[in-house]
């Protein structure tokens, strides 16, 4: 088996990608004060990204482990989010979201994702959301905000029924290794 650290996450990974094909991109997000917080930082640095980034000095960084079954395509991921890493609605600025063309979230800040996602439609920007769980009550709300949903196989099990509950135009289910199903309305 092979190790590999790579200090990012589902929206940082994204925006990372977006940035390495020559794209404008932002990360809002928190990190902890400790040395994967230093890491972060660093790889987001190095990757050109314009940075809004909160350092909670008494908090862990979040942390996740992916296990992947090789020449399958499945995966496992143990991940854990120290509740302080919580992005403050009230620090979050209209003009760093209305900023761009589209708007990459993973729900994990719900109250700052919602806002964002409110924001974002405001100024007729395409929202985008790659969820694998219900975080909370407001989760059901920020869905409703969502042009394209992307969510696993453990989130649901087939695009219309999200697509129907919540109105996106564009979703999509990741299958591990049977690959993807999406539905384009």
């Amino acid at each position: 088996g092979q190790v590999r650290v790579e200090p990012r996450g589902q929206v940082a990974t994204a925006l990372t990608t977006c940035a390495r094909f020559g794209l404008r991109a932002r990360y809002i997000g928190s990190v902890g004060g400790d040395s994967w917080g230093k890491a972060q930082v660093a790889s987001l640095q190095e990757e050109n990204l314009e940075l809004y980034l909160r350092e909670v000095p008494e908090a862990t960084s979040q942390v996740g482990i992916i296990l992947i079954e090789e020449g399958v395509g499945e995966r496992t991921i143990l991940w854990r989010r120290d509740p302080a890493l919580q992005y403050p609605v009230g620090e979050l600025r209209r003009e760093w979201i209305t900023g761009g063309k589209i708007l990459h979230l993973d729900g994990c800040d719900s109250a700052a994702a919602l806002q964002a996602a409110r924001w974002a439609r405001e100024a007729g920007m395409t929202v985008v959301i790659d969820i694998d769980e219900i975080y909370d009550s407001s989760t059901h709300e920020l869905l409703g905000l969502v042009d394209y949903l992307i969510a696993s196989s453990d989130f649901a099990k087939d695009p219309h029924e999200l697509a129907d509950r919540y109105g996106c135009p564009v979703v999509g289910i990741t299958r591990g290794g049977h690959g993807a199903k999406f539905l384009d309305r």
